[in-house]
């Protein structure tokens, strides 16, 4: 009995967290950037065409938006997905657009019970 307790409870953490894997995914299949902000860190590292910056969450939204009107979304398909050894969640999908592909990676981290996108980086295949 203990061991089915130790393994649920080893478990736990990774079926909250593909929760909002799914979320992410149908957030970016759907070219909703409200719905993906709401898993914004309050401060994101946001990565698009080269460039690197540190964006507040409204700001983050509002480039996701431009980047979907620009770059209507047809499907997102997760291609991996795990956790590092510091804790530190991790996606890596293909967001196929009507202007081509691209590669998105994302880390996320857990705050108090939600995980949070901490980076959003979005390179061309």
């Amino acid at each position: 009995m203990n061991k089915i307790i130790c393994t649920l409870l080893f478990f736990m953490p990774l079926f909250s967290i593909g929760q909002d894997y799914n979320g992410i995914s149908e957030a970016f299949k759907s070219g909703n950037s409200s719905a993906l902000a709401k898993m914004f860190d309050p401060k994101i590292e946001y990565i698009a065409d080269g460039v690197d910056q540190s964006l507040a969450r409204g700001e983050a939204e509002n480039k996701m938006q431009s980047f979907f009107i620009a770059h209507a979304p047809r499907n997102f398909t997760i291609l991996h997905k795990g956790v590092s050894q510091n804790d530190l969640y991790y996606l890596i999908g293909e967001l196929t657009t009507s202007k081509g592909n691209f590669r998105t990676t994302i880390h996320l981290h857990k705050m108090a019970e939600n995980y949070l996108l901490q980076s959003l980086e979005i390179e061309e295949l």
